[in-house]
């Protein structure tokens, strides 16, 4: 993951929808292409010196390597090829509904001015749509690429009925 200051936590966001939701890749190809997965997730953190990106899915113990393997290749995949204009401009939309969301809080609004104080960036739903808007396919690209989400560290966590180890 990024930090909260670094200039591309707003791609790695990006790439966490284009994983993330029922309209997802995660989604569309692992649970409703495939039937691999009970649930999918993504999620881009950012904290002060580090971040986190996780990506997973909870699926039959009898199907890990099916499941693992498709996980994989969706995020090979965005690693190899420029996401479609139109994917991108979906995922910008959820985005900043969501963002919509969250400052309707009040915790979103001080997280929101706490992060503009630490970063110089300008709060607000404006601000973080034309940070979107500079967030391109060549771009998603090359910061997929640079964090090496095609060679992840892949944990596989079992329940105890089925042995209960992690690998």
């Amino acid at each position: 993951g990024l930090p909260v200051d670094h200039p591309d936590r707003t791609v790695l966001q990006v790439v966490s929808g284009l994983l993330d939701s029922q309209s997802g890749r995660l989604f569309l190809s692992l649970r409703e292409a495939r039937g691999l997965a009970y649930g999918v997730w993504a999620r881009a953190e950012s904290g002060f010196g580090a971040g986190l990106f996780t990506a997973g899915l909870s699926t039959d113990p009898a199907r890990i390597d099916e499941a693992r393997a498709g996980l994989l290749a969706e995020l090979a995949r965005l690693c190899r090829d420029r996401v479609p204009a139109p994917e991108l401009a979906k995922v910008r939309r959820m985005l900043l509904g969501l963002e919509a969301m969250r400052l309707q809080r009040v915790s979103g609004r001080a997280a929101d001015l706490a992060r503009a104080t630490r970063t110089g960036q300008a709060p607000g739903r404006a601000a973080f749509a034309h940070r979107l808007e500079a967030v391109t396919p060549d771009r998603v690209l090359e910061v997929c690429r640079a964090l090496r989400l095609d060679a992840p560290t892949v944990v596989t966590v079992l329940p105890e009925a089925a042995g209960g180890r992690s690998r």
